[in-house]
């Protein structure tokens, strides 16, 4: 029983032994494992293939897969993407794929990848992908040369055609129309506007349509004092520019004045009528005063005196006919 005993403790001692010694390759795993593959190796111009870089790591190590598609200048990168770590037995797993495609047929090499890690103590190390080797075939190599290409036919004669002949015809006839309606048009037009400098309204007929015009508005009504005052006072400038030379239109107030108190082109009477249209306009337009009705119509009634008043008068309507009348 003895020698029995002993032998079986031998036996437990050599036995645990050399399960020591099978799992100190599993405890000498490096911290990082860095691997890089490819879903085919030889493929043809335009197909996809699909280089997977993948990262195999103790939880305790800080490691980033990064973006290394500088990598494959060769090819053009389809499509590409990355994974969250996911935990494989006692460690991590994190992949960056890439969908990369090869114009050109050839033998192509991509480099062995370097990565850098830190392990949990602060040391700082790297991890490097093997080289991989890529075959992309020519289609024309699998097929073979072409032993039944004929000659091209010659030419077929083809009759002549008139359609190009008919075409400039018809583009030519076409400008020449666009030419002849675009004479007329213009001459019209130049016949119309040189009628209209024949017979130019008077000044004061164009004031009053377009004093009627801006009572038709009715903007009194509404409540458009200061609007009813900006227009009614572009009129009456309009009229004093139209009438007396003055440019009214670009002057203000102040500036209007001594021209008009001053000239001697207007009537004693009507320069206080000026001075009070124009000085209660201004108050409404620009100091935001809001007149009564009667104020209003009393710059409306100014405005129709000061027309009326200073019109011109044709003298030749005066002028007595030497036949009887007047003409």
């Amino acid at each position: 029983m003895t020698i029995l005993a002993g032998f079986l403790l031998f036996l437990s001692i050599a036995c645990g032994k050399g399960q020591e010694r099978l799992s100190i390759p599993q405890s000498r795993r490096e911290p990082v494992e860095l691997s890089a593959s490819v879903d085919k190796a030889v493929g043809n111009p335009g197909d996809i293939i699909t280089l997977t870089l993948s990262a195999d790591y103790q939880p305790d190590v800080s490691l980033e897969l990064p973006e290394v598609a500088d990598k494959f200048k060769d090819f053009r990168i389809v499509n590409s993407g990355v994974s969250q770590p996911t935990k494989k037995g006692d460690r991590l797993v994190a992949e960056r794929w890439y969908k990369l495609q090869a114009d050109l047929s050839g033998s192509y090499v991509i480099e062995p990848i370097e990565i850098g890690y830190r392990l949990a103590g602060g040391e700082q190390k790297t991890a490097k992908t093997p080289k991989i080797f890529l075959e992309v075939e020519s289609l024309l190599a699998k097929q073979g040369e072409a032993k039944d290409i004929r000659d091209i036919k010659p030419p077929m004669p083809t009759p002549p055609s008139y359609r190009l002949f008919v075409m400039i015809l018809a583009i030519l006839a076409g400008i020449i129309a666009l030419l002849v309606l675009g004479r007329m048009i213009i001459e019209r037009l130049k016949n119309r506007s040189e009628t209209g400098k024949l017979i130019p309204k008077p000044a004061h007929e164009e004031a009053f349509e377009a004093l009627e015009r801006l009572l038709k508005k009715r903007l009194i009504e509404k409540g458009h004092a200061r609007e009813f005052c900006f227009e009614i006072s572009e009129i009456f400038r309009r009229y004093i520019q139209g009438r007396f030379g003055i440019p009214a239109i670009d002057l203000t107030t102040e500036e209007i004045l001594p021209r008009v108190e001053s000239d001697g082109i207007i009537a004693d009477t009507m320069k206080p009528v000026a001075r009070e249209f124009l000085t209660d306009t201004d108050m409404v337009k620009f100091a935001k005063y809001q007149p009564s009705r009667n104020e209003i119509e009393k710059i409306v009634e100014n405005t129709r005196i000061f027309i009326e008043t200073t019109k011109m008068v044709l003298i030749a309507q005066s002028v007595s006919d030497p036949h009887g009348g007047t003409r």
